[in-house]
């Protein structure tokens, strides 16, 4: 229901399902989520702290923080659970979240080390092209990061639904060229 842009009904959803179930890890990182995309910090950050407390070793729910602390501008709390996810064997979206931190605390090249680690995996298997585009994204080469939203679309990544509301995304979306994915669902509360 988020990526439709029906927020507040996925929102409900989630709710729900925390009362049923609120030792589940799965949906307490959802509704962190939801929270997360709707920019609403603090609900976010208590379900993913809950999260996490019922299972520190969640790579997933440590990236969801540090995508939180990164849209609060929190940047070295974001760094901090970034380099939490790299310990372990991150994906490529996880991955690239300790790009963005990197870019995002003055530290370009090493942005591109995580640029160069995604084009590495790449070979490996498939990469979403979302992940280049948040780490470009940060980096302020929209150009770039266009392109790889392009990719990530032209491919039907499931996240390429969440373009048009993902917070790390923001500046993108204000760029030359992005305005051909308006047909996405959007956020309101961007």
């Amino acid at each position: 229901m988020l990526a439709l842009g029906r927020f507040e009904d996925g929102l409900a959803h989630l709710q729900r399902a925390v009362q049923l179930d609120p030792l589940s890890i799965r949906t307490n990182r959802s509704l962190g989520v939801g929270y997360y995309f709707l920019g609403r910090a603090k609900e976010a950050e208590q379900y993913l702290e809950a999260a996490i407390a019922l299972d520190p070793e969640a790579l997933d729910t440590h990236h969801l923080l540090a995508r939180l602390y990164l849209q609060e501008g929190q940047i070295e709390k974001a760094l901090h659970e970034a380099r939490e996810i790299d310990q372990g064997r991150p994906g490529a979206i996880p991955l690239s979240i300790l790009g963005v931190c990197l870019a995002r605390s003055g530290d370009a090249a090493g942005a591109r080390r995580i640029l160069k680690r995604l084009e590495k995996m790449s070979a490996a298997g498939y990469v979403d092209p979302l992940a280049s585009a948040f780490v470009e994204t940060a980096l302020g080469n929209f150009s770039a990061a266009i392109e790889w939203v392009r990719k990530s679309v032209d491919e039907g990544s499931p996240l390429a639904a969440l373009v048009n509301v993902d917070p790390l995304l923001k500046e993108l979306r204000s760029a030359p060229g992005f305005d051909e994915f308006v047909g996405l669902p959007s956020n309101p509360h961007r």
